[in-house]
């Protein structure tokens, strides 16, 4: 079961908070025996008093509970002029899991979470990320034309660049992937494949160093292969995330 509760305050769904803070409002009187309260695994909203303790001598009667804060299996809803939150949408009729970023706000976030992997990111979060990797590559490629110069091939801080932004960048991708619910590893799947086919070619051409035809068929058939890769990648980039809960969250 969920520790985080949730509470009606004038109609209006309160939470998740922990139990302490619950406990701390049923202290200061904000939340009363007759506070509708929720949490995961409850069949419905229940009175506060059923399950923390309170100053016996109350005899208000409790509030008559809005007409649709039924529970969904995921979390509870309430009254309210937005009628994307019975799916667990927010105003922009994103999903309250993978909202709207802006510009900031994305890369914030990305780097914030690059080695977690979980979760999920919308077409803003990943897209803004995306214009920042872009913006930050041509900018290191000015500097290290400035310092090495036009004709030089050296490019070190443009490859720093690319190695810092790496993990963010992928840990973003996934996340993008499980916002339209599906699997990172259509990516870690991509990746270990080409490895695998890279090793062979190796392989093969160490065997074979003067089949100089068979190994650009190989190679030429592998671009095509990351050419229909990337295709199938911008596709499920651009697509919108689902309304509600997913199986990433």
């Amino acid at each position: 079961m969920g520790s985080g509760w949730y509470y009606l305050s004038n109609d209006t769904r309160v939470g998740p908070v922990e139990p302490r803070e619950i406990e701390r409002l049923v202290s200061q009187g904000s939340v009363t025996a007759h506070t509708l309260v929720w949490r995961e695994g409850m069949d419905g909203w229940e009175e506060a008093g059923h399950h923390f303790g309170f100053v016996s001598g109350l005899s208000s009667p409790p509030p008559i509970p809005p007409r649709d804060l039924a529970p969904n299996s995921a979390m509870p809803t309430s009254a309210s002029t937005n009628p994307g939150e019975k799916n667990g949408t927010g105003a922009d009729r994103l999903y309250v899991g993978a909202p709207a970023r802006g510009f900031g706000e994305a890369i914030s976030v990305s780097f914030n979470s690059f080695v977690t992997f979980s979760g999920r990111a919308s077409r803003s979060e990943y897209w803004y990320f995306f214009l920042f990797w872009i913006l930050l590559g041509l900018a290191s490629t000015v500097i290290d034309m400035a310092i090495s110069g036009v004709d030089n091939d050296s490019s070190p801080i443009n490859a720093l660049t690319s190695l810092v932004l790496f993990l963010p960048g992928l840990s973003v991708a996934v996340c993008r992937l499980h916002d339209t619910n599906r699997s990172g590893w259509w990516i870690g799947g991509f990746w270990i494949g080409l490895i695998g086919v890279l090793i062979v070619v190796g392989m093969f051409a160490a065997a074979n160093p003067n089949a100089d035809n068979a190994i650009r068929g190989l190679f030429t058939v592998l671009g095509i292969g990351w050419l229909i890769f990337g295709i199938i990648m911008l596709i499920f980039f651009c697509q919108r995330g689902n309304l509600g809960p997913n199986r990433f969250g």
